[in-house]
């Protein structure tokens, strides 16, 4: 057994975890989240009534048949809803201010209906029936948590009989292999409540167990779920998930870094120096201004509760949790959280009532440290080529952007929730800038926003049924050319795109700078008997907004609801950004209100409100059943209307290519030409053999940087051919076996194919105008 001081120290450490610290009941931002929560608990006390079949009066808890499968799915949720309001409930009681605190009776209610839930419901006598992570994982993670609140008031049998019930729904087992049920965000689970329950017992055993268990769930892989070594973090084998099931993970490694710091049971430092780096490399990059981005959310953005500023907040205090175990770290994660803290302007800490007081009480124990100075957003791009992400940082704003491939699902659909995400995967651009944007996807978008036109995406209007794919099957198409470019600073993505449940297919690439997304398309086909459209924005306005437009050089008066509009040169949407129509495009514009309810695609929302927002749509029609269609535009985030029309006739943007075969985009301002090979050609001064992404950029120094991917992962051989004068090759990967210097330069890259789409850079010195250049080849 565990020495008694030595338990008592963890379950204090748990309390701390679970309730916060510090927290002033009288002061904001934590007067109305107390009050919200004694209410809320009152409320749930009001019903609390166990009996034959139930813990609450609202809340049925009879056994259903075997064949009533929609009756399973409801018992599950009823039971885990049943203990989680019990959790409420503890909670109250141990917070101050909350007009339950201290109760004597409350907690003994609170004890009578956590030994009635085992007696009758949850123990070795009963079956788990419907989704077994409530059995498993979600009605553990409660039972521990109230366990370890009111755990002076239980005896050692009742605490037995509880650790009873976890091992038989979630046995030792699980952590025999990493594997199934059993992987990251999932594992972290297993480990949390095993680590709980062994705290809760005095059972050394059982915390070594899940201690034991954390590493594999954090160490980098190259397969299935996990964090890569490109910042990718996937769960449910196909899903990009850092701001879901990823948020999951922090919070479960965070809670038992700091409940097993300095114990036998902490973690080697060796082996958790791969998962502290995620912070900078997998979750730093997908938060914004307080926002966390949506396309790293799979189904979660179907949760009405969990808005992007929610979910930026709960990973923002596990991270202010880890910085506290990790010293050396603690001063630069904690300057990152408070300057996303203090940008965030669509809701304050006050009104958020869906985070925890304990999270509220680690945020803003940092907003009022005056030791530490926030510090500002990071400039550049990242691509994830693990996961189909791309992120861009500009000046003032920031993009995501998602695609799919055979790598990559589409979109998830699970439990119901999600049905209409199917073109999620589809080329699905978001932005957000300082001082604007950052309530658009928050503001009510997914139950309002028209699924077929996401921002960025190429679609046909096929009508999908709702859960196309089906349930947790993470549908994907079968292209592979699907990944990108950078040197860090600017950037490129390129998706092959076969569009769910039809016949459409499309040539998509996007090009990044400090000011600009270039969006080009090509290759647009379709069978389906319907229309294809290509959205260049979608933007939600609010219940009431009136968008200020200006089209082509006319300043339009306030538009109504219905009213359509063409382009054919720029737009300027005054507040949001400014538009260069290229190459012969065409845009169309329409004003129009949308309704919609979380319950149509979230069966589990409580409640069917239905919410109006206005939209401004912005799109490319391209025609039914088109062959051969293309698109060419340019955008700019947070432009005002002088620069874009400024921008318009100088745009400091030359199309180089934009042919079925390449796409690409010289940037003078960078000195860089980015390009896009569908097949074996040229652009300007580049060729290549097969197809590939190129990044070429010049430094004043004479230095030349080249990327090359190959994001297909097809090319044993590749050759890339640069007609510039070039002396030497200053570095190279290992990849590159073969290249010559002198009047051109040629590389020769050797199993690109084995390299999961990673980029491969090599710097050259470009030889010095007017001078002779000595051919030399280097094998």
């Amino acid at each position: 057994m565990m020495r008694p001081a030595l338990r008592e120290m963890l379950l204090q450490r748990w309390r701390e975890v679970v309730l916060g610290t510090e927290i002033e009941p009288a002061r904001d931002p934590y007067a109305s989240h107390v009050a919200a929560l004694g209410e809320k608990a009152s409320v749930h006390l009001n019903v609390l009534s166990p009996g034959q079949r139930r813990i609450f009066s609202d809340l049925p808890l009879t056994t259903p048949a075997k064949d009533d499968h929609a009756g399973i799915t409801h018992h599950a949720i009823r039971m885990w809803t049943s203990v989680d309001r019990l959790a409420t409930i503890a909670e109250a009681w141990a917070q101050p201010g909350t007009g339950l605190t201290g109760d004597s009776e409350v907690v003994l209610r609170v004890v009578d209906a956590l030994d009635h839930f085992h007696d009758r419901f949850y123990g070795p006598h009963t079956e788990k029936l419907g989704n077994w992570w409530r059995w498993m994982i979600g009605i553990p993670r409660s039972v521990v948590d109230i366990a370890a609140i009111v755990h002076e008031h239980l005896s050692p049998t009742q605490i037995a009989t509880y650790c009873a019930a976890i091992d038989h729904y979630a046995p030792d087992r699980v952590f025999d292999n990493y594997a199934g049920l059993s992987t990251a965000a999932n594992r972290l689970s297993f480990c949390r409540n095993t680590a709980g329950r062994g705290i809760l017992e005095g059972n050394p055993q059982k915390v070594a167990l899940a201690a034991g268990g954390i590493a594999p769930a954090i160490a980098l892989v190259e397969r299935g779920d996990g964090f890569y070594p490109d910042g990718s973090f996937i769960q449910h084998d196909w899903v990009p998930y850092i701001g879901g099931y990823g948020l999951n993970l922090y919070e479960n490694v965070s809670r038992l870094f700091t409940v097993l710091r300095g114990t036998e049971w902490e973690l080697p430092a060796e082996e958790s120096a791969d998962f502290l780096n995620t912070v900078e490399t997998a979750v730093a990059p997908f938060v914004y201004n307080g926002l966390m981005m949506s396309a790293v959310v799979g189904r979660e953005i179907a949760r009405s509760a969990q808005t992007e500023q929610h979910k930026a907040r709960a990973i923002s205090s596990s991270i202010l949790m880890l910085a506290d175990a990790t010293p050396k770290r603690a001063q630069a994660w904690r300057a990152m959280v408070k300057g996303w803290l203090k940008r965030d302007t669509a809701l304050s800490l006050e009104h958020d009532l869906n985070i925890t007081l304990a999270q509220l009480s680690r945020l803003d124990a940092v907003l009022r440290d005056r030791s530490v100075t926030a510090s500002a957003e990071s400039r550049g791009h990242r691509h994830f080529h693990h996961m189909d992400r791309s992120v861009h940082r500009g000046e003032g704003w920031a993009a995501s952007l998602a695609m799919s491939s055979e790598r990559i699902a589409y979109y998830e659909y699970g439990n119901g929730e999600n049905p209409r995400g199917y073109h999620t995967g589809s080329g699905w651009v978001s932005w957000w800038g300082d001082g604007f944007g950052q309530d658009h996807v928050s503001d009510q978008f997914w139950p309002t926003a028209d699924p077929y036109r996401l921002p960025g995406t190429t679609v046909s209007m096929l009508p999908l049924p709702d859960g196309w794919g089906g349930m947790f099957n993470q549908p994907r198409p079968d292209t592979r050319f699907t990944g990108g470019v950078t040197d860090g600073t600017v950037g490129s993505a390129v998706q092959e795109l076969a569009g769910p449940g039809g016949t459409m297919q499309a040539h998509k690439s996007w090009f990044f700078n400090d000011h600009t997304i270039v969006c080009l398309g090509s290759s647009i086909t379709s069978s389906d008997g319907d229309p294809v459209v290509t959205t260049i924005d979608n933007r939600n306005l609010g219940k009431t907004g009136i968008p200020h437009l200006t089209i082509d050089g006319e300043v339009l008066e306030p538009v109504g609801d219905g009213s359509v509009v063409s382009a054919s040169e720029w737009i300027h949407h005054d507040g949001v950004a400014g538009y260069h129509l290229l190459d012969g495009t065409k845009a169309r514009l329409e004003l129009t209100e949308r309704s919609g309810s979380w319950h149509d695609i979230n069966p589990h929302t409580e409640g069917d409100v239905v919410h109006t927002r206005r939209y401004l749509t912005t799109t490319i029609d391209h025609g039914t059943d088109p062959d051969g269609a293309s698109y060419a535009y340019l955008m700019r985030p947070g432009a005002s209307r002088e620069e874009t029309e400024r921008w318009s006739c100088t745009d400091g943007i030359e199309l180089v290519s934009h042919t079925d075969a390449v796409h690409a985009i010289r940037l003078p301002d960078e000195q860089a030409l980015l390009a896009h090979f569908w097949e074996h050609g040229s652009a300007g001064a580049l060729t290549a053999s097969g197809r590939c992404c190129i990044l070429v950029r010049e430094h004043g120094d004479g230095r030349v940087v080249i990327v090359v991917s190959d994001p297909a992962r097809e090319n044993p051989l590749l050759g890339v051919r640069w007609d510039r004068p070039v002396t030497r090759v200053v570095s190279a990967p290992p990849s590159l076996h073969r290249y010559v210097t002198g009047d051109h330069l040629s590389l020769t890259f050797d199993g690109l194919d084995t390299q999961a789409g990673a980029p491969q850079e090599v710097i050259v010195e470009l030889a010095t105008e007017g001078a002779a250049v000595e051919s030399r080849i280097v094998v």
